[in-house]
């Protein structure tokens, strides 16, 4: 009971020394594309998206694993002005929980994009993204890290237990994000681009920061034919993002092909491996307007020891709706003596 409880306190300490760290990470953001970058808000055909994510982390290793899940929405906006240009929209929720301790993290996250087409033909799409993140992170069972045998100070007291049972830290932040979208022909297509997070405050403080890049992210997709009559799409894939020294990298291929002939959704295998950490195998459905994915994390790393090999399971889903405006009927009147 001590041990587990030892290592559940070690790995909040880990957390709250790293919250730079991107504490928040997927292994598959096509269904987080806004958590990814704020250039991605409102990149798509439709004229709302509604999608959630989740993800459970550490089965096996502690007595209640890690859990993510994510909530967004968001829609792209025409603009008057012309045609080939429009700007996107959106909010995402986001909640962690962390371990026996139940350290409880909430992130709220505003995007405003800017999309336009460099040609008629909208083979070159740049987009311009900014989003403002507000994160709280608090402890909710702080009883777990007491032992039965712990030593207490002279007064009665254990500091190092005041300062788990007090915790309560939040954080303002901002993203910027910049990506380009480029069709090359009818058989290869390209999209990619990067996103640096600026803290506002420090943890636990409203004491304004000069940090820049604290953090960065670096991501690029292709989707490639073979040739023109090929039914198969290969999808090949990276993500690298930084904070304070640590790099967590991701590579994956995807293969993509039509469900059957009848159908217009496509189902896509992939498989992908970050960097020190774990393989990851996935598996998605998809079409214009529905998108599911599912993918689990084989963990390659010395903590395989201890949780044998049991990653992560992660799921999504998202819907995207298509809102046609209201048609104006001009009524005619014909006089029949006409």
């Amino acid at each position: 009971m001590i041990k587990r409880t030892t290592i559940g306190i070690w790995l909040c300490c880990v957390l709250t020394l790293s919250m730079d760290a991107q504490r928040i990470h997927f292994s598959d953001y096509g269904e987080a594309q806004m958590q990814l970058s704020p250039a991605l808000t409102g990149a798509y055909k439709g004229s709302l998206r509604v999608g959630l994510k989740f993800r459970e982390q550490y089965r096996g290793f502690i007595a209640q694993p890690f859990k993510t899940s994510q909530v967004y929405v968001d829609a792209p906006r025409g603009m008057k002005m012309a045609d080939h240009h429009w700007i996107g929209i959106g909010m995402m929720m986001t909640r962690s929980d962390a371990g026996d301790l139940s350290m409880l993290g909430m992130q709220t996250g505003l995007s405003l994009a800017y999309h336009r087409a460099l040609d008629k033909k909208f083979k070159t799409i740049l987009s311009l993204g900014t989003q403002v993140q507000h994160s709280t992170l608090q402890i909710n069972n702080p009883t777990a890290a007491r032992f039965e045998d712990q030593l207490l100070a002279m007064t009665g007291e254990s500091r190092d237990q005041s300062l788990i049972d007090d915790f309560n830290s939040q954080r303002l932040a901002h993203r910027t994000g910049v990506a380009v979208k480029k069709v090359f022909n009818k058989r290869i297509v390209f999209q990619g681009g990067i996103s640096v997070q600026m803290d506002l405050t420090q943890w636990g403080t409203s004491n304004a920061q000069s940090r820049f890049l604290n953090q960065y992210s670096v991501f690029g997709s292709w989707d490639v034919k073979l040739d023109k009559k090929s039914k198969i799409t290969w999808k090949p894939s990276f993500v690298v993002h930084q904070a304070i020294g640590l790099i967590n990298a991701v590579g994956a291929l995807g293969v993509q092909h039509q469900l059957n002939d009848e159908s217009d959704f496509q189902i896509t295998y992939s498989c992908g491996y970050r960097l020190k950490d774990a393989a990851i195998l996935g598996v998605s459905l998809s079409n214009a307007i529905w998108s599911a994915s599912l993918q689990y994390d084989i963990t390659t790393s010395s903590a395989q020891n201890y949780n044998g090999m049991n990653g992560a399971l992660e799921v999504g889903v998202s819907r995207v709706f298509i809102i046609y405006p209201k048609v104006k009927e001009k009524v005619l009147f014909i006089c029949p003596r006409l």
